[in-house]
């Protein structure tokens, strides 16, 4: 793996308001002056930048126990809870070690029809004569699709509402993980009542579905369904949490 390159911490400070909301133009900004190994640091803010499959792979599987992830992730907890984007050491592996499996090529097969009749439904439903924001119909599509191989027709009733409180949170999460002054996330503020409020909610949703289907199994296939039936080699199985 190519040595780390450091980026200037002035440099960064005085281009960052101008990438805040536009952090892949940053990412390409750091990866023309530094190269594809970067290591920067926003105030109290650290970060590791990687541009390469082979980087990833050692970080992310070779060597994983070596990059924990930082208190930043704690951030996401109140919309992602504990888990495989936010957990570290043996309980990440025992869920990566079961969900791996569910996106072989072979599992994920089943869920070409539905992401054809998704996006043709999408598609359809447009009005030709009117002026179309590619990124945001490519946004909504992505999660739409999302919702469908994870929930199948389970989250139709609830979909508009879901929708509107996970981008509203993942802008807020995106806010509250950059910002320099952490403790300000913690501080009895409106913003962050507001914040819990909208991540309950969202919880809730979720919360309803997954034990709709238990208490009512069915054959739909989804990503929920494959998830419950997961085992690893002791036939532990994912807990409620976990799901």
């Amino acid at each position: 793996m190519q040595k780390l390159r450091k980026a200037s911490s002035l440099k960064l400070l005085f281009q960052f308001p101008k990438y805040k909301d536009d952090l892949l133009g940053f990412m390409e900004s750091l990866i023309h002056d530094y190269g594809d190994a970067i290591e920067f640091r926003l105030g109290n803010f650290k970060g590791l930048f990687l541009n390469k499959p082979e980087y990833y792979k050692y970080v992310m599987l070779e060597n994983w126990s070596n990059f924990p992830k930082s208190d930043r992730y704690k951030v996401f907890s109140p919309l992602i809870g504990d888990s495989i984007l936010s957990a570290n050491g043996p309980r990440w592996k025992f869920r990566r070690t079961l969900i791996q499996p569910l996106l072989s090529t072979k599992k994920i097969k089943v869920f070409d029809e539905p992401i054809q009749k998704t996006i043709q439904g999408m598609i359809h439903g447009l009005d030709k004569q009117e002026q179309i924001n590619i990124s945001q119909m490519m946004s909504q599509i992505t999660f739409k699709l999302i919702c469908r191989l994870s929930f199948s027709g389970d989250i139709e009733e609830k979909f508009d509402e879901f929708s509107n409180l996970v981008h509203t949170l993942a802008k807020e999460s995106k806010d509250r993980a950059i910002t320099p002054f952490l403790f300000l996330n913690k501080a009895p503020l409106p913003r962050n009542f507001k914040y819990r409020n909208l991540s309950s909610r969202a919880h809730q949703i979720v919360d309803q579905i997954i034990h709709h289907r238990i208490e009512n199994p069915s054959n739909e296939v989804d990503l929920l369904s494959l998830m419950l039936t997961a085992k690893d080699e002791e036939g532990n199985k994912l807990s409620l949490v976990d799901l």
